[in-house]
């Protein structure tokens, strides 16, 4: 009778979220309240299964402490980038960007462009609505296929979500399966090298008839760049040291944002120019510049324009956390996962996992935190390294969501550049091939282990690399 209880109510938890979720996308409502629609129905159902109300609160909180931290970085990244924008560290970032590449493919400058703002920000949605503004605009001037253009944006600017320090999304995902992100990246490099390779090869191919001279549109926004910002060198610091704590130094990005921030506040009151109440605002309201030319290419963030982000993760959580403490998310994921002692096996299913996740929640966070939670016990048991897991969820459920039409990555995606979904993913190479490496991986496990020899080499590599994950 019991398992019959959770049955019903662990279908209806899902079809409450999805719809939820569906009807703040077409009613442009933060995503959050959808996620709270279903814990609201996720701790009626924990009630009805017999659980009291202090356990379905201590079940509400349980998964809180495991995205405590990435609440507090989040907090931080959206008042430091604020006050990158405003001191000129992203200006200068972009003015030496197209600086130096007028005159190239502007279509394979706009992916190299856009991922490594991304990469820095930590933010594709972020970076889009700046930076790919810009190479929209630079596109109409030029004439390139606007599908063209939209698919390298995208590429570029989603990169970022699974690749970047900053990246709230791919430190969740850390965070769930156990793993730091500085070996998580040295595991992924060379996944990430060969799909920035190969994309750069597919972008110089199409995009060579397209090149951008010095004059035009490229030398106006240097003319609006130089006459906003202090551009120098000097106020590429920031970048550097972010960079240096998370890689050389592998601190946390907690400590390594703290630091930058000092740094940061040093250059807007030095080379920005702000007195101390514009800092305040900037840290919180974010950059808005007056003049709309110079908002065009560099606007945005602070502290509560990541207020929504915050609370989807926190719901997040909470839901996790209910659906966990229930079982539900276990039976539910139970049937879509037969039990197998096979490494290829498992690895197919935790992609297969979390590419419908995404698919139906349309959420990276739930993505995140039930791929992660679910499937690291299970690639414990088999002596497979979770930073294989990492990887999966990341180059499929996460990667993914901008090809997704009804997804809100995909629907800010089309906002930004005006191109249809279903038009700029044949495009959107990257999404694609990092996807592929997944399951490549996963062909690969499968032939390894079905030799003897080899797949004796196979298992000790796996155990090697366990060895190496931290506890």
């Amino acid at each position: 009778m019991e398992e019959k209880q959770r049955r019903r109510w662990a279908y209806g938890v899902v079809a409450v979220l999805v719809a939820s979720i569906a009807l703040c996308i077409l009613a442009d409502w933060e995503v959050f309240y959808g996620i709270g629609a279903a814990c609201v129905a996720a701790a009626i159902g924990a009630r009805r299964l017999g659980h009291s109300w202090k356990q379905v609160g201590a079940m509400a909180l349980s998964r809180l402490k495991n995205v405590k931290g990435i609440a507090i970085m989040l907090f931080l990244i959206g008042g430091t980038i604020g006050l990158w924008m405003a001191s000129g560290v992203i200006g200068t970032f972009v003015y030496y960007g197209l600086k130096y590449l007028s005159g190239f493919n502007m279509v394979l400058v706009a992916f190299l462009l856009c991922g490594a703002l991304a990469c820095i920000l930590g933010t594709a949605m972020g970076t889009m609505s700046t930076l790919g503004t810009v190479f929209v605009g630079i596109a109409q001037a030029l004439g390139v296929p606007m599908p063209l253009m939209a698919g390298a944006v995208v590429s570029g600017c989603y990169l970022g979500d699974r690749t970047a320090p900053l990246s709230a999304v791919y430190n969740l995902v850390s965070t769930m399966t156990g793993t730091d992100l500085p070996g998580n990246m040295k595991y992924m490099a060379r996944y990430t090298l060969t799909g920035i390779a190969v994309s750069a090869l597919f972008y110089g191919v199409l995009g060579a008839p397209y090149r951008s001279g010095n004059g035009g549109d490229v030398a106006q926004l240097l003319q609006v760049l130089e006459g906003a910002f202090p551009i120098g060198p000097l106020c590429m610091l920031p970048l550097a040291v972010m960079v240096l704590l998370v890689l050389a130094l592998r601190r946390s990005v907690v400590q390594s944002l703290l630091i930058t921030l000092c740094l940061s506040l040093v250059l807007a009151f030095a080379r920005g120019g702000l007195e101390p109440l514009q800092v305040v605002d900037v840290f919180f309201h974010g950059f808005h510049p007056a003049d709309p030319a110079v908002g065009r290419i560099v606007s945005g963030s602070g502290v509560f324009s990541m207020v929504s982000v915050i609370l989807s993760v926190l719901a997040s959580a909470v839901l996790n956390g209910l659906m966990d403490g229930t079982h539900m998310i276990t039976w539910l994921l139970d049937r879509l996962n037969r039990p197998t002692e096979k490494e290829s096996v498992l690895m197919g299913h935790a992609a297969l996992t979390s590419d419908l996740l995404t698919l139906v929640t349309c959420n990276q966070p739930i993505c995140a935190m039930a791929t992660g939670s679910y499937f690291s016990p299970k690639f414990d048991e088999l002596h497979i390294t979770r930073r294989s897991l990492c990887h999966i969820i990341s180059d499929n459920g996460i990667i993914l969501s901008p090809l997704i039409p009804w997804n809100v990555n995909a629907m800010m995606a089309s906002s930004v550049t005006g191109v249809a979904a279903l038009a700029y993913v044949p495009y959107a190479i990257l999404c694609w091939l990092l996807s592929l490496f997944t399951w490549f991986n996963v062909w690969r496990a499968s032939t390894l282990s079905g030799r003897l020899g080899l797949g004796l080499l196979h298992r000790f590599h796996l155990e090697r690399l366990l060895r190496r994950r931290p506890k």
